[in-house]
């Protein structure tokens, strides 16, 4: 920007002194009135676009003009205008999204975990974390309350009798073999035949009516986790688990299992198209939701710092941002005066002798 500021000022030098020469010289041949025009009408330009240039960012020559320094004095609007730029163009929950969607978040963090330095120091940390004041209980009654709030757990009831049903049928032949063992002798083999019909009907019926919305195992099994909510958020199994984890973090059994599970991760992530998928959309949504929710705080500390800077520290950061281009504003002011001078002048001329 200095470079670029001195050339335009040499600029406009250049041009007050061929000005002054050309004026001086006019008198002795006509084409020097031309130059002369180039000269007048380069400085004039130079001057104007000096004034502009320079009235954003201080009062020119020091003369407190009015709407100079325009800039530093209305630092505060400046403030409420970048932080609501960035409210409303950048941090809006569909420009946050596109913008994580065209990453492979996942397939990033597999690769990084490919490496077993990476996995081995993770894991370490991980380990180095949980054995030091991590609350578990307090996280396992944070993750459970998230579960019941999105009715994750009635998804979780619902898979498990399903997945219940499904091995009733197909094992349907081998429970009809146990029930045969486990009869005397003597039963008749129709009879084994019927209770085992009636006994496969009977289950898979209990099964089903299980997943009615307002069966009572299902209520059963929600009051179980509320229970169980209920006691985690109130530390009951803190010193229990802390305990334990300590144990295993200092034999080296935690580091080792989060190191295995890691690399069990990544080759998922980099095996299993699906999963990488449904793990990317998830890390999106969790990101996007993040900043979004941190949008005023964001703004709020933009605001705030750029008002905490002092005026004069407000024009230096912008204009060393965007210096260099106003200079040659004025270096382009400065050529194009003058062509629009010789332009003038020649017009004048042809006026002249016609």
């Amino acid at each position: 920007m200095t470079r670029s500021r001195r050339l335009a000022t040499g600029l406009l030098l250049a041009m007050a002194c061929l000005f002054l020469l050309m004026r001086a010289l006019e008198a002795r041949h006509p084409l020097l009135g031309f130059v002369r025009a180039f000269a007048e009408a380069a400085l004039v330009g130079g001057l104007a676009d000096w004034f502009a240039v320079t009235a954003l960012f201080r009062h020119p020559l020091g003369l407190k003009i009015p709407h100079t320094a325009i800039i530093p004095n209305n630092r505060d609007r400046l403030a409420e205008s970048v932080a609501d730029f960035l409210r409303h163009n950048f941090l809006t929950r569909s420009v946050v999204a596109a913008e994580m969607a065209r990453h492979d978040l996942a397939g990033l963090l597999a690769g990084w975990l490919d490496d077993p330095v990476h996995r081995r120091w993770l894991a370490g940390r991980a380990s180095a974390a949980v054995a030091g004041e991590l609350r578990l209980g307090g996280l396992l009654a944070d993750w459970l309350a998230v579960l019941i709030a999105q009715q994750k757990h009635q998804q979780v009831f619902d898979r498990a009798i399903e997945r219940a049903l499904r091995l009733l049928d197909e094992h349907h032949a081998d429970i009809y073999q146990k029930v045969s063992e486990k009869s005397p002798r003597w039963m008749p083999r129709r009879f084994n035949d019927e209770f085992s019909r009636r006994l496969m009907e009977g289950i898979a019926e209990l099964l089903t009516q299980m997943l009615a919305p307002d069966s009572e195992a299902r209520g059963q099994w929600e009051q179980a986790l509320r229970t169980q909510l209920a006691r985690l958020a109130a530390g009951e199994y803190d010193d229990r688990l802390q305990r334990q984890l300590d144990a295993a973090a200092q034999d080296g059994l935690l580091a080792t299992r989060l190191e295995g599970a890691l690399a069990g991760f990544a080759r998922r992530m980099a095996d299993d198209p699906t999963a990488r998928a449904a793990f990317n959309r998830w890390l999106q949504r969790q990101a996007t939701v993040g900043v979004v929710r941190r949008r005023s705080q964001v703004v709020g500390l933009v605001r705030q710092v750029i008002r905490e800077w002092d005026p004069q520290t407000v024009a230096v950061r912008i204009e060393g941002h965007v210096g260099r281009d106003l200079q040659f504003i004025r270096i382009n002011g400065t050529l194009v005066g003058g062509l629009v001078g010789v332009a003038l002048h020649a017009l004048n001329q042809l006026a002249f002798v016609y």
